[in-house]
């Protein structure tokens, strides 16, 4: 491969960009990444807005086409049309190929997918040295989970801890987790609420639980007895409420549950219960119900029970909120594992 610069003026026309792309490099040419640059000429005394463009070029058409960095500066202030994943696949470097393979295995979304890839070629033509699968995947995936500081904690001002989520993705289990958690490592005082405003779930495993844990437990059945729990707990340092399990397809369900716990206040948390073998297009429903509920954070289930880490990227991109937990098993308080993208990142290389 050879690698050569040119200057190309131009007007401010998208399709004549392109044309002039292809002009210099050929049929072949395939644009990976545009920027807008300003360069100072006429002594300083004005400024020239340009378009970077980076393009590979395949010399082989047999073999592997392997990539290079060409610089067309184009004097139009407009943006070359994109092409499409698909008519550029093949013209990506092979570790790029690997990630956007990996991702869709995944089951990451395709428009996250593709925006990952962007962000994965920029790092990968900013560096002088190329990067390993895994060390482009994690400088490309990172900034999508945000508040990292927060990771396996609750904020520090949360006085009461809400779980919200589906029935049968471990709600109780996940509680009694993050409680001994707090009560054994941090010495915190600690109760249990159990809301059950339709009494169609048994209380027997979450005052198992405060056996245990030795810590007080309240069941509420409406809001008046929610509200009353609340206050008889209130001598503890953190209060979690198990919420009982629903159908929240059913958007009525979400609404009687809002109209009881929906007590905003800066020292109220909510933290949204999902399951990783919850299928996208019933996770998509989901997240659609609970879109107007003031989630603080995220929580997940069930990682030792699934290969595929992609709802992790889709929902927290969806809903752009943090990770808290994930569990990873039925042992209490055992199980429990605080978000760490390296780790997740090793489990979806191994196909774990």
């Amino acid at each position: 491969m050879s690698r050569e610069r040119k200057e190309i003026s131009g007007q401010n026309d998208c399709r004549s960009n392109e044309k002039k792309v292809r002009q210099a490099f050929g049929e072949n040419a395939v644009i990976l990444h545009k920027k807008t640059i300003v360069e100072k000429r006429w002594f300083g005394l004005r400024n020239v807005s340009e378009i970077e463009v980076i393009a590979a070029l395949s010399l082989e058409p047999t073999k592997q086409a392997e990539q290079k960095k060409e610089r067309v500066i184009d004097q139009s202030v407009d943006v070359t049309k994109p092409v499409a994943p698909s008519s550029f696949d093949h013209h990506l470097p092979e570790v790029i190929i690997q990630m956007k393979s990996l991702l869709e295995r995944q089951g990451v979304k395709e428009r996250l997918v593709n925006v990952v890839i962007e962000e994965a070629l920029k790092q990968y033509y900013r560096q002088s040295e190329r990067q390993s699968l895994d060390e482009l995947l994690k400088t490309s995936l990172s900034p999508f989970f945000n508040d990292p500081l927060n990771v396996g904690r609750l904020k520090e001002s949360s006085k009461v801890a809400v779980f919200l989520g589906p029935t049968g993705v471990g709600k109780t289990t996940t509680i009694a987790k993050v409680a001994a958690m707090y009560k054994l490592k941090q010495n915190k005082t600690i109760g249990l609420l159990r809301l059950d405003t339709y009494r169609i779930a048994a209380v027997e495993q979450l005052m198992t639980y405060s056996k245990i844990l030795n810590v007080p437990i309240e069941v509420a059945y409406s809001a008046d007895d929610y509200k009353q729990a609340l206050e008889k707990l209130s001598h503890v340092d953190i209060i979690f409420v198990d919420t009982a399990g629903r159908n929240y397809l059913v958007s009525d369900h979400v609404t009687a549950l809002e109209a009881i716990v929906n007590q905003t206040n800066e020292h109220t948390e909510y933290l949204l219960t999902l399951s990783l073998t919850t299928k996208e297009t019933d996770l998509d429903q989901l997240l659609e119900q609970f879109r107007d509920f003031p989630i603080h954070q995220l929580v997940f289930t069930k990682l030792d029970e699934t290969n595929t880490y992609g709802s992790l990227l889709n929902v927290t991109n969806e809903l752009n909120k943090p990770i808290a937990f994930i569990g990873n098993g039925q042992d209490v308080p055992e199980d429990l594992t605080m978000f760490d993208l390296s780790t997740i990142i090793k489990f979806m290389q191994k196909g774990r």
